[in-house]
């Protein structure tokens, strides 16, 4: 046995192709793929060693689509960039002379803010924050509106 390590998904992919592609990839004509088979995915790519490489490669623009990759949707990836772009790692910009640089920075930043990634693929929590904060906004602008 040789000691490579392999992604969980291609192990699966190897094995069963076509659950693979239902669990990772968009199904159907809606481009949706069902919740319990989003859930699962997610569930094995989080268990998988290697994990924090495929969402670096995801992030740094290798894949830029709405399969799930390292565990996020392309939502969850989108907000992790932000946080790194925050904390001053340029991820997004297109560097086509040091594509390897960026990637070796989003994997350091990611190995190094465990927290910040489980916050951004939380993503029902996140979006009850959101809502909650345009409420209270929303509600300020009116009662701003009725004083004047």
């Amino acid at each position: 046995m040789s000691g490579r390590v392999r992604a969980y998904c291609a192990e699966l992919e190897q094995r069963n192709p076509h659950l693979a592609d239902v669990l990772w990839h968009p199904a159907g004509e809606d481009g949706r793929r069902s919740p319990k088979a989003t859930r699962l995915a997610i569930a094995i790519c989080r268990s998988c060693p290697l994990r924090l490489e495929c969402l670096t490669d995801a992030i740094v623009g290798l894949y830029d689509d709405d399969s799930i990759y390292g565990g996020m949707s392309r939502r969850e990836r989108q907000r992790v960039a932000e946080l790194m772009e925050a904390d001053g790692v340029e991820i997004r910009r297109r560097d086509r002379d040091r594509p390897e640089r960026r990637r070796r920075e989003c994997l350091a930043w990611l190995r190094a803010n465990p927290a910040k990634v489980a916050w951004a693929g939380d993503s029902h929590a996140y979006w009850s924050r959101e809502w909650a904060k345009r409420k209270q906004k929303h509600a300020a602008l009116t009662a701003t509106e009725q004083a004047s």
